[in-house]
């Protein structure tokens, strides 16, 4: 209903303000003055409907930016972790394969 209502309304109104122009009795003139406000308010009604409705989308978007934001941030603090502790494993298996390697040349010796 949205776009096309405000559509149509903007077409009634310059409509009007046509009519307006050309009929010369003032009664008539001002009878279609009011429906001419009448629909400015209608027009401005949805407008700010829409305003509403949009600034509602553009916020829940953001809500969910910020959402998954927050995931993808903890998701790399858990890399960051992860990959700490595979560092931190590679060097214990350095260790052992040195110590290995110490344990096989004194039993060679033996």
């Amino acid at each position: 209903m949205s776009q096309q209502l405000i559509t149509e309304l903007n077409l009634a109104c310059d409509e009007i303000n046509h009519l307006i122009v050309i009929t010369p009795d003032a009664g008539v003139r001002a009878g279609l003055q009011e429906k001419r406000s009448e629909l400015l308010q209608l027009l401005d009604d949805e407008i700010m409907q829409q305003v509403s409705e949009s600034s509602q989308e553009f916020s829940d978007a953001l809500s969910a930016l910020r959402e998954s934001t927050s995931r993808a941030q903890e998701a790399r603090r858990e890399l960051e972790e992860d990959a700490a502790k595979i560092e931190k494993a590679a060097e214990t298996v350095e260790k052992v394969a040195d110590v290995l390697a110490k344990l096989g040349q004194v039993v060679t010796l033996v």
